[in-house]
């Protein structure tokens, strides 16, 4: 009798060794390496300036300066705007969700320290 496939995933639905989907990024490396190197090549001084240019040209009527400018000091502009009356009410929501998820975190630490002690391997029992 054949054993049930387990679709190449692990026990918890990860890909398993062998796998020819989890084989990851093949790119991962070489954009991390071209990131650190703009990093290590420019300096908080040189991001100053062109966000000055960015902001002259602004203020001189280019939308699209304009446009790049306020993206990056203020972020995407978002579907619908945030309400500021509800602004206490999703603070509270995020630090549930963050008090949630710390617990999570903890009960997974507690199970996989359990995990890793095996009354079996110790001798006498």
């Amino acid at each position: 009798m054949k054993a049930p496939s387990t679709g190449g995933r692990d026990g918890r639905g990860r890909f398993a060794a062998g796998n020819r989907f989890g084989r990851g990024n093949r790119h991962f490396r070489a954009i991390a390496r071209l990131r650190m190197a703009v990093a290590q090549a420019v300096t908080a001084d040189d991001v100053l300036r062109v966000l000055r240019a960015l902001a002259d040209r602004a203020v001189a009527g280019d939308i699209e300066a304009a446009k790049v400018y306020l993206e990056r000091v203020l972020g995407r502009p978002m579907a619908e705007p945030p309400d500021p009356d509800r602004a206490a009410l999703h603070a509270l929501y995020l630090r549930e969700e963050r008090q949630r998820l710390e617990a999570e975190l903890r009960r997974e630490e507690r199970r996989q320290r359990m995990d890793l002690f095996d009354p079996g391997c110790l001798p006498g029992w």
